[in-house]
């Protein structure tokens, strides 16, 4: 397989950081996570600081080898320092990680799975997920985590959802960050905006962001051009600029009307944007046909100003380019009066091999991470990049980033949570299973769009939207004649304020 293998033992963790004040120490006792450590001590409050505690379980004393399964981007970092201190915690335990694209692990993992040679913990894209539960790849952590019921009740409210970590009652996965999460900074390299003497706010209108767009690349002459927009992103940035216009929600269903965002006006107008800064002469020419991995060097080799991406670029520009200057804005909005915008989707974590040798070690290691000590020790090594599920170490983290890092900590937390129609009603599972993807897809649309090969936008989205429609319609169709419960109309939720998160006393005011 394509990736990095290796091994941990021996690797130093940063202690750095230390944290003022009895904050994180006052809400790790209001959290009841003294129960974590058998000594009873208060949490280390020390960011990037591994103190493995005593196992609350029996172990194994023989050899133990954990094979980790992930991708290669900032997950290598956490197990270096993770594992690391576990194996020097656990001398006779030797953990190995493996990284690999989601696209390489979607296509290796279910041989892997039928060969007996899959990992202990594995990450898993969406996809996979329904298949592998139904099929019993994949073991619930209920039985494995020492003191079940305690560790999860430590969990803020809404981290576990239906159909994404949770499965016929059972608990099968943790998310690897909270879903306060911020997907679409607009990122700038600092001395073209300053030769362009363009100025962006924290949050930019869209008029601003096309305004300095097209001043960059008048100021560059063709030596830079003011943004550049990856094909591959199109997708998820039409739909950042939608919600910052008010609609949107989980799987692209509006919240206020049950109906695929791309058929509304909010959404042909988002296009609309990127088609005016195209016509401006704005865009780097041939980003549209970029990978989501070949834009952004540009920006850091001075060929374009602007880039709409995630906190990786952040935190991999920090660490590799250190003497590289650039901005963080949060995502272009109609006004600034706009509501931010809202959570990705639920996504699941690392999961657990049914068929995995080292259960005790894997609930021993959950058991630590599932805490608060564990969560502000693992946030200095995710960085920007995966906030903390707890609040408290996001705040812990928040506190000693500066600069970029800091943007970005404040973003995040502007982020909405939304409603989730399965948590609403869990037969929406059912209606997951029988969905299929129309014909005429969203990817593609757009890049039909912005190649020129559609002459009415306007009509090719209202399609596109009632394409996804017709798809929703007939999978409840499908799964209400296999006994669920469920219709269209709980697709909408008439109380859900697009500036607030939507919380369970919102749920049982429906």
């Amino acid at each position: 397989m394509n990736g990095i293998s290796q091994s941990l033992r021996g690797r130093s963790v940063s202690r750095r950081h230390l944290l003022a004040g009895a904050a994180a120490a006052s809400a790790a006792g209001a959290l009841g996570l003294t129960g974590c450590d058998p000594e009873g001590a208060a949490p280390s409050t020390e960011v990037g600081q591994f103190e493995i505690p005593d196992p609350a379980g029996e172990l194994p004393t023989g050899d133990v080898e954990l094979r980790v399964l992930g991708t290669p981007d900032s997950h290598p970092a956490f197990w270096a320092a993770f594992g690391g201190a576990y194996e020097e915690k656990h001398p006779n335990v030797t953990i190995e990680y493996e990284g690999a694209p989601h696209p390489r692990i979607r296509e290796i993992l279910p041989l892997a799975v039928r060969n007996g040679t899959a990992h202990d913990m594995f990450l898993m894209s969406g996809g996979l997920v329904p298949d592998a539960v139904a099929s019993g790849w994949v073991r619930p952590l209920d039985d494995i985590i020492p003191n079940f019921d305690e560790w999860k009740a430590q969990f803020p409210e809404g981290i576990f959802v239906p159909g994404a970590h949770l499965f016929d009652g059972k608990t099968y996965s943790v998310p690897l960050s909270t879903r306060k999460l911020q997907a679409t900074f607009l990122l700038s390299n600092t001395s073209i905006l300053e030769r362009a003497e363009v100025e962006l706010s924290e949050t930019p209108t869209w008029d601003e962001f096309r305004d300095a767009a097209k001043k960059i690349t008048e100021v560059g002459d063709g030596e830079f051009y003011g943004f550049a927009l990856p094909g591959v992103r199109m997708t998820n940035n039409v739909r950042r600029l939608t919600q910052t216009a008010g609609v949107g929600g989980p799987g692209d269903i509006d919240t206020q009307t049950g109906r695929h965002i791309a058929s509304s006006d909010e959404y042909r107008e988002a296009v609309e944007l990127i088609l005016a800064m195209q016509a401006d002469g704005s865009l780097l020419p041939g980003s549209v046909s970029m990978t989501a991995q070949e834009a952004p060097p540009r920006v850091v080799t001075g060929s374009v100003g602007m880039i709409i991406d995630g906190g990786w670029m952040i935190e991999g520009w920090q660490n590799d380019s250190p003497d590289f200057e650039f901005g963080v804005s949060g995502p272009p909005r109609p006004s600034v009066d706009s509501p931010p915008t809202l959570a990705r989707d639920p996504q699941g974590g690392y999961w657990v091999n049914a068929e995995t040798a080292n259960p005790e070690v894997i609930g021993d290691i959950y058991s630590y991470m599932g805490g608060l000590e564990g969560q502000i020790a693992s946030a200095q090594v995710k960085g920007v990049t995966f906030p903390s599920l707890f609040p408290e170490a996001r705040e812990a983290l928040a506190a000693v980033v500066t600069g970029p890092r800091a943007r970005a900590m404040a973003e995040h937390e502007q982020v909405v949570l939304p409603p989730y129609v399965q948590v609403r009603n869990t037969d929406a599972l059912m209606v997951f299973e029988e969905l299929e993807e129309p014909r005429m897809r969203t990817p593609q649309v757009l890049e039909a769009i912005m190649v020129g090969d559609v002459s009415d936008v306007g009509q090719a989205l209202q399609d596109l939207g009632d394409g996804y429609d017709r798809a929703l319609d007939d999978a409840i169709a499908a799964a209400t004649a296999k006994g669920a419960e469920i219709s269209r109309d709980e697709w909408i939720f008439p109380n859900f304020d697009p500036t607030e998160d939507y919380t369970s006393a919102d749920y049982d005011a429906l």
